[in-house]
C-alpha cells in the first residue's frame, strides 16, 4: 500500500495555506486505521485537518453517500458549502457529486471526460479554482 506513496514537493505549504482559509477534512478508503494519520504526521500536516473519516473505522466505503455525509456532519457544514477533491472517478468524483458537494477530479490525462472546470491536472490546480 505504501510503495507508490510519494509526497508532492510543496504540499506542506499548499495545505497550510488552504487551512488558513478553510476547514479541511479527509475521507479515505483504507484498510488500516493508522495509514493516513502516519502520512499526515510524516508531512507535518496532522493539525491542518479538522476531520478524518476512514472507511475502515466508519464501516462504509466511498462512493457511499453515508461516508460523505459523516464528514459533513463532523465538520458541521452543508454539502453546498463544501468542495471535495479526489483522484478516483467513481469513489471520489461521482460520490461527492451524489451528495451535492462541489467536486473536482484530479485527472491529468483527462481519461474520464470530466467537464474541464471540474478536472484538475494536480491538487495544486485547486488554488485557482477556489
Amino acid at each position: 500500500w505504501n510503495q507508490g506513496v510519494r509526497y508532492l514537493d510543496g504540499i506542506g505549504s499548499f495545505i497550510r495555506g488552504l487551512s488558513s482559509r478553510f476547514e479541511l477534512g479527509i475521507i479515505t478508503n483504507t484498510h488500516d486505521t493508522e495509514l493516513v494519520p502516519l502520512h499526515l504526521a510524516a508531512m507535518g500536516l496532522t493539525e491542518h485537518f479538522e476531520v478524518l473519516v476512514t472507511s475502515v473505522e466508519f464501516g462504509v466505503r466511498k462512493p457511499s453517500p453515508e461516508v460523505f455525509q459523516e464528514a459533513l456532519r463532523r465538520l458541521d457544514v452543508d454539502a453546498s458549502s463544501c468542495v471535495y477533491v479526489g483522484d478516483n472517478v467513481e469513489a471520489d468524483y461521482r460520490g461527492g457529486l451524489a451528495v451535492g458537494i462541489d467536486t473536482f477530479l484530479i485527472d491529468p490525462a483527462d481519461a474520464h471526460g470530466v467537464e474541464g472546470t471540474r478536472r484538475l491536472d494536480s491538487l495544486f490546480d485547486l488554488a485557482v479554482r477556489l
